[in-house]
């Protein structure tokens, strides 16, 4: 069982580049941290200055021409039945792997700050997180 002085969630050295007719966008230059049990991580700054690239990345959901260059995407992902933890580099996995998919959203999951890609207008909140609930399961 995992103790509770370790991180849920390490991120080192994460850089994620946009290649563009241009040249290359460094979105996320060497991002690092971590994310303890029962604490609450704030990732604040200017809007364009990589939160969003930063969350993405870690979920796997850059679309081209974004992709992570270097870094580390460690997660403690913990067996409920073995009683054990398995430390995963998410930024290994295949972005739309089965393993990948079922951590997206069950165990790691992003709720958008911008209103059109939020929850829905004409559903409740309730229903909507009920239906992510019940696609993972």
């Amino acid at each position: 069982m995992r103790i509770e002085t370790e991180p849920l969630l390490s991120i080192r050295n994460l850089r994620t580049i946009f290649d563009l007719d241009e040249g290359s966008v460094k979105a996320v230059d060497g991002v690092s941290f971590d994310v303890f049990p029962k604490r609450v991580l704030g990732i604040v700054g200017e809007s364009g200055c990589g939160k969003s690239v930063t969350i993405k990345s870690i979920l796997r959901l850059i679309e081209p021409p974004g992709k992570i260059v270097e870094g580390e995407i460690c997660f403690h992902l913990e067996n409920q039945i073995e009683g054990r933890s398995k430390r995963l580099d998410l930024a290994q996995l295949d972005s739309k792997g089965k393993q990948m998919r079922s951590i997206r959203g069950n165990e790691i999951a992003l709720i958008p700050q911008e209103p059109m890609a939020a929850f829905s207008t004409v559903h409740t909140i309730g229903n909507q997180l009920i239906e992510s609930v019940q696609l993972h399961q």
